[in-house]
């Protein structure tokens, strides 16, 4: 920057004020091939390798006659760049040193441009309208014209803004100019008028452009605040207005819908596969919601409807979204149940402002992508925060390793349970992942320190040979060492001795599957590692884990999002009134379900009269007791909710007593 400004001091020393812009000779000057290079390189977009040569052709040309030109081409580049001040400076020495230049009117106008950018709006103001005034050029008045309209959009004038845009589209012939118009008024109406200016401009508008915008977004309004009057009559005015517009068929269908139905109550809608290969789960799903639903009184039923929907075999979730959306009554959604579907869905949520709560999409980030996607699904990252918080801050246990499985599930698990150990200031001795296939776990637990019984004599033995005494655990190799307790040592050999391995962490994290966990638990026992917690997640939650390593699950800990066996009162009621429903006991779908649906029936029943209401509502959730946890939504629409503990007791499945981690 310093030797480009060097050279504008040298151009300011040695050009008269009455130079302009030249014709290009004929022939090779001695600077043509470095200023044509420069062309070439500011036409292909490579504007830092032009700027680069336009300031060496500058430096070693300053009489060549394409000397202006150059120097327009660096304070266009600098506006490219978005350097508006050095741009600034550009135009400006070109218009005092190149006054009679046929571009100084073009000069003018990127001043304008660098005044507006840097925020100076009044003199960009000043000199738009002069360039409006003098400059021959239509494409460049048209250019003033749309920053005048940018500056009164800016100053929140949007009745100046949009007539301004408009004249734009009316009588404009740039095509980018023209875009930018409409994009504008796009964005002016759909986030910036109020609604009585939208009324207003209604009136004014009629058929006119962007009378269907306006129109389009007070029936969106209606729809979001459930003002049905309002809104039939707003459908009917577009056909009438629009008849050959894209929305009108839309417009139809909505209106088709509210004369179809026999009242005008409050609905809740439910979107679940209850036909196809994922009946079943949608059918789980279901039960949960609809035994929620049967505990309302009749009064309760009366303001509240729920419209189930299939998306399995042959329907589209997307398309029943769509249609449930269309509806303002429809003022929610428990569904869909899985993740893929949740993200095609999103652009329908945000076109209906219609918030979605899904008991069962667990995909990461899921509920990031959208402000009208809520969930309370058991995912992953839950359950790694929530045994990281139990381990650390209730077990105080602060030195943990990690074995996983090198799959999605485990890895996925291990990240965010590793991040919050760290976080709460534990530490992760050593983390060893393992093979899906395997069924064989000796090298890993080799690795986390353990030793086979003979291998542990042998060493034992040495010891008390030597008179020495087991080295000092730390994390530089030393991750195990045997205890010596008791016994008798001669010669040759030793007597009742009792030793056991001490290893250098409190605790392993295992978040695999209980197939494996099965057949890992006794290994770890084989090779002496018994005397630490083992920590899992819900995939250890399963009768076969029993089945397969019952005599060696004295110290497990894992979590699940419900318990059927579980003692609180409120899981018992749930469980006894859903096998007497259905005959059999509610899986964790159901419970998950249950808690959905309640959450959005007390939405609606605490005040929420439309989307935007149920929306509020649903943000705001704190510490909503339900049978699958205490639930706290956070600001992402994912829930922070207690799990429950399960250990194994007498070969069975237990749940453990004791706090829970605290909803941060």
């Amino acid at each position: 920057m310093e030797r480009l400004f060097l050279a504008v001091f040298f151009l300011c020393l040695v050009l008269s004020p009455g130079s302009g812009l030249t014709q290009e000779k004929s022939g090779l000057d001695p600077g043509s091939s470095l200023f044509y290079q420069g062309e070439t390189l500011f036409h292909k977009g490579d504007f830092l390798g032009a700027k680069a040569v336009f300031e060496d052709f500058l430096d070693l040309y300053p009489n060549e006659s394409r000397r202006s030109k150059a120097f327009f081409r660096l304070g266009q580049i600098e506006i490219k760049n978005r350097f508006y001040s050095s741009g600034l400076k550009y135009f400006e020495l070109f218009t005092k040193h190149f006054p009679q230049s046929t571009w100084n009117y073009h000069a003018q106008l990127k001043i304008a441009e660098c005044l507006f950018h840097m925020e100076r709006y009044e003199e960009a103001e000043k000199r738009f309208r002069a360039t409006i005034k003098v400059n021959p050029d239509v494409t460049h008045k048209w250019e003033a014209y749309s920053y005048l309209a940018r500056l009164d959009d800016l100053r929140m004038n949007y009745d100046d803004a949009l007539n301004k845009f408009k004249k734009i589209i009316e009588k404009g012939s740039d095509e980018q100019l023209l875009e930018h118009a409409r994009q504008s008024i796009e964005i002016i109406v759909e986030d910036k008028l109020t609604k009585q200016q939208l009324l207003n401009l209604n009136r004014v508008l009629g058929a006119e452009y962007p009378g269907d915008l306006i129109l389009k977004r007070l029936i969106q309004i209606y729809r979001n605040e459930r003002d049905i009057g309002n809104y039939q009559v707003a459908l009917e005015n577009f056909i009438v207005r629009f008849p050959d517009h894209g929305f009108s068929e839309e417009a139809r269908l909505a209106l088709q819908g509210l004369r179809d139905q026999e009242e005008n109550g409050i609905r809740i809608g439910v979107v679940l596969p209850l036909s196809g290969q994922r009946a079943l789960v949608g059918q789980q799903v279901l039960q949960g919601i609809q035994l929620a639903y049967s505990q309302f009184s009749a009064a309760n039923k009366q303001q509240i409807k729920l419209e189930v929907r299939d998306s399995g075999l042959g329907r589209d979730a997307t398309a029943v979204v769509e249609e449930l959306a269309r509806d303002p009554n429809v003022v929610g959604i428990v569904g869909p149940i899985l993740s893929w579907e949740i993200q095609s869905i999103i652009p329908i949520l945000e076109k209906y402002r219609m918030p979605v709560f899904s008991p069962t999409a667990s995909t990461s980030g899921l509920a990031d992508l959208s402000p009208f996607v809520f969930r309370n699904a058991l995912t992953k990252e839950l359950q790694a925060r929530f045994l990281a918080r139990y381990a650390v801050n209730h077990l105080n246990l602060y030195r943990l390793a990690v074995l996983y499985p090198t799959e999605y599930y485990g890895e996925i698990l291990r990240e965010d349970f590793e991040r919050e150990v760290r976080a709460l200031g534990g530490e992760i001795v050593t983390s060893i992942s393992y093979d899906r296939k395997q069924n064989d776990f000796r090298e890993q637990i080799l690795n986390l320190g353990g030793v086979p019984d003979d291998r542990l004599k042998w060493m034992v033995n040495r010891f008390l040979r030597r008179g020495a005494k087991p080295p000092h655990l730390n994390d530089k190799g030393n991750i195990s060492r045997p205890i010596i307790d008791g016994g008798l040592f001669s010669g040759s050999g030793s007597e009742g001795l009792k030793v056991a391995l001490e290893v250098n962490y409190d605790a392993i994290f295992i978040p695999g599957f209980y197939d494996k966990v099965g057949l890992m638990i006794p290994q770890f026992a084989f090779y002496n590692i018994e005397n630490v917690l083992f920590l899992g997640a819900n995939g250890w939650n399963s009768p076969e884990l029993i089945e397969m390593a019952r005599h060696y699950l004295n110290s497990v800990l894992f979590v699940d999002g419900f318990f059927p066996e579980g003692k609180d009162p409120g899981t018992k009621k749930f469980v006894e009134d859903f096998e007497k429903r259905f005959g059999s006991k509610p899986t964790v779908l159901s419970a998950q379900a249950y808690d959905a649906a309640n959450i959005l029936f007390q939405a609606v029943l605490q005040g929420g009269f439309n989307r935007l209401e149920i929306l509020k509502h649903l943000s705001g959730i704190e510490n909503y007791h339900g049978v699958s946890g205490v639930t706290t939504m956070l600001p992402s629409g994912d829930t922070d909710r207690s799990l429950v503990k399960l250990s194994v007791r007498e070969g069975r499945i237990v749940p453990v007593n004791g706090p829970n981690p605290p909803l941060d």
